[in-house]
């Protein structure tokens, strides 16, 4: 993003309101880096240091594009009446599958993303909002979305099929051994029984009938 912003604008340093969202949005993504590299997050804060990380980007992101719009290229002052780095959004829409999986949250986001767009293009030059390129841009968005929504939806369908399936096999295999570990019990009780069996009916035939304990033999 650095190359690029500094490359549309015939080299020129940045200046400092673009350099502190540089140096500002660098600092947390190291920050995370660290966190992650040297295993200082626990597995039940994953997904809440995931979240904040995603929305720091798509502040950065919207800094860059009011900034941008506040600023034009120099080397293509009209190729691009909508930012360049909007199309930094799609790949947002992308990484939020990752984060939210459930269908409002999911169209929640493009809400925002197309909110926060809108309101950065809008805030410098409100006619930009009808230009064809970012009615085209925003098409992108919202066609990003509706692609990957299938996507995820397909592959979260056939992930449930594979947990429903992988429980069934785990199932079998318990029952299996399950009735293994019984067969091998009942051997080891049936051999004494059987011995007992053999000695009582051996005893229950050679006393008399008249014997106290020929009843219980």
């Amino acid at each position: 993003c650095v190359l690029a912003w500094v490359w549309a604008r015939s080299w020129q340093p940045p200046t400092t309101p673009v350099f502190g969202v540089f140096f500002f949005y660098g600092t947390l993504t190291a920050a995370q880096a660290y966190l992650f590299l040297f295993d200082r997050v626990s597995s039940r804060e994953v997904r809440a240091v995931v979240a904040g990380s995603f929305v720091v980007d798509v502040l950065f992101i919207t800094a860059l594009v009011w900034l941008d719009l506040a600023d034009p290229p120099t080397l293509f002052p009209h190729a691009s009446p909508a930012s360049d780095f909007s199309i930094l959004y799609v790949l947002m829409v992308l990484r939020g599958f990752v984060i939210f999986r459930r269908p409002l949250e999911i169209v929640g986001l493009a809400v925002l993303l197309t909110g926060l767009f809108l309101f950065a293009l809008g805030w410098h030059n409100a006619t930009e909002l009808a230009n064809p390129i970012v009615v085209a841009r925003l098409g992108m968005i919202w066609a990003v979305l509706l692609m990957s929504s299938f996507i995820v939806a397909l592959l979260g369908r056939q992930q449930d099929e594979l947990l429903r399936w992988r429980e069934r096999l785990v199932r079998s295999e318990s029952l299996a051994s399950l009735g293994e570990l019984t067969a091998g019990v009942a051997h080891e009780i049936n051999n004494p029984i059987g011995i007992i069996k053999t000695y009582a009916e051996y005893l229950g035939r050679a006393v008399p009938t008249d014997d106290p304990h020929h009843d219980d033999y």
